[in-house]
């Protein structure tokens, strides 16, 4: 898909690409070879080539800053196959809406075969350096909410590749909370958690700190868990079906 993609160039949007696709010019290599025959001005064709020049050597370098500067976040979702073993899907739990008075409790991260809790007062501190193995992080909402919570929290910087699902899934028309997606998709959650919401999973993390209870924070972080797990299949989906919208 990554490379069937015009949009990422200064100057193309979703109209020329799709002319471009409709004149026969399928990839980057075939405007490269046949870009003479794009019927393009010559200024407009050989920026368009510099570009695609520079694009082809960040991909055969996995260089996901390259692309992450350059893709408009209404169509990152077209780099999810490319970077693929370099995802990780990522949650926040707080104690709070906003950092200025609240702290993060759980962060987890899934990388599609393993899953990992960073915990308030625990291990939290470690999440900086394995944040930093990956090239794109997946979250829902994490626009607004988990990536600037991380930023300001815990001073850590993030430059990967990020993809917030809440805006391609609106884009094919299901709208609301997380877990309300997830039943419309037939995604289940187990028994025992499916009930937990962000309420409960604060009154959960201060049970654990004021009382002791273990079995409070356990079920925090396997709510938090359940959530990066349940990311995998809503990223796969909305990749399947934007990639037969844009091919239709």
């Amino acid at each position: 898909m990554i490379k069937n993609t015009f949009i990422h160039i200064q100057g193309i949007g979703e109209l020329t690409e799709k002319k471009l696709w409709e004149k026969g010019f399928r990839t980057w290599d075939d405007f490269l070879d046949k870009h003479r025959e794009s019927g393009l001005k010559g200024q407009k064709r050989q920026s368009i080539r510099e570009h695609l020049v520079l694009s082809k050597k960040a991909f055969s370098s996995y260089d996901h800053s390259f692309f992450e500067n350059c893709f408009p976040n209404r169509e990152k979702w077209r780099l999810f196959e490319y970077f693929k073993d370099y995802v990780v899907y990522l949650d926040i739990e707080t104690t709070g809406l906003s950092p200025r008075d609240s702290g993060i409790t759980v962060i987890g991260l899934y990388d599609g075969i393993k899953e990992r809790a960073f915990v308030m007062g625990d291990n939290l501190h470690e999440f900086a350096d394995e944040i930093a193995k990956y090239k794109m992080i997946i979250t829902f909402n994490g626009a607004r909410f988990d990536l600037p919570f991380i930023k300001q929290s815990l001073n850590v910087q993030l430059d990967q590749i990020h993809i917030d699902l809440l805006y391609p899934l609106k884009r094919l028309g299901y709208s609301g909370g997380l877990k309300a997606i997830e039943r419309i998709l037939g995604i289940y959650r187990p028994t025992d958690i499916g009930d937990v919401d962000g309420f409960e999973a604060v009154s959960l993390w201060f049970d654990y700190q004021m009382n002791g209870n273990k079995r409070a924070l356990e079920k925090l972080v396997k709510y938090n868990l359940e959530d990066t797990r349940n990311l995998k299949p809503l990223m796969e989906f909305v990749y399947d079906e934007l990639k037969e919208q844009t091919f239709q």
